[in-house]
């Protein structure tokens, strides 16, 4: 398992899933399973004398099956199986999980390293699934912050605005207007205006 590292199937596996010789009669099988029952589950593999992967039965098949009957006459030949080397996108994509709790894991002359659980599948693609969501979580989580803090200046200015407008005096009744300046350049005796005057119509 430390050969391939977390992110290969060989990895991930469980070494304990039950690996027993094709040529087993079931009910050796069976001693054996009770004398080793820690990884027991789902599945039982076959495999030959150079632990090369053969076969695959379920319990409820192995408990029907006749005690004396040859542990490699009664599984399924050519199981589906992820390779130890998979990546963990492959392993995700895999369509087997579909209808199996477990696959068995291979190596490339197809010796039986162990099998990958379902609650394993599961948990690697809650891993995929965060990794391809992480950044754009990150990038609403900034951009919500951003429209948060231009909020608060807008509502800081607008604040400001209205004190300083509710602090100025009201004008007196009684005060003169101010004269406007006017913006035509010249002293005021030089300006023409810019009317036509009363009496002659254009």
């Amino acid at each position: 398992m430390t050969e391939y590292g977390p992110r290969r199937a060989g990895g991930r596996l469980d070494p304990r899933a039950p690996a027993l010789p094709e040529t087993l009669l079931v009910s050796e099988v069976f001693e054996r399973l009770r004398a080793y029952p820690a990884g027991v589950m789902h599945y039982v593999y076959a495999i030959d004398s150079e632990r090369r992967l053969t076969g695959v039965i379920n319990m409820r098949e192995l408990m029907l099956a006749p005690p004396d009957a040859p542990l490699g006459t009664i599984v399924t030949r050519n199981p589906e199986a992820l390779f130890a080397h998979d990546p963990l996108e492959v392993i995700a994509r895999h369509a087997a999980w579909k209808r199996s709790h477990a696959l068995p894991v291979i190596d490339h002359d197809r010796r039986l390293l162990g099998a990958l659980r379902y609650s394993t599948f599961r948990a690697i693609e809650t891993e995929l699934g965060q990794a391809a969501s992480g950044p754009d979580v990150d990038r609403t989580a900034s951009a919500l912050a951003e429209l948060c803090a231009l909020g608060a200046s807008a509502m800081t200015r607008f604040i400001g605005a209205a004190l300083a407008l509710e602090g100025a005096p009201p004008e007196r009744a009684d005060e003169q207007p101010r004269a406007r300046r006017s913006v035509l350049p010249g002293p005021p005796s030089a300006r023409r205006s810019v009317l036509p005057p009363p009496g002659n119509p254009r």
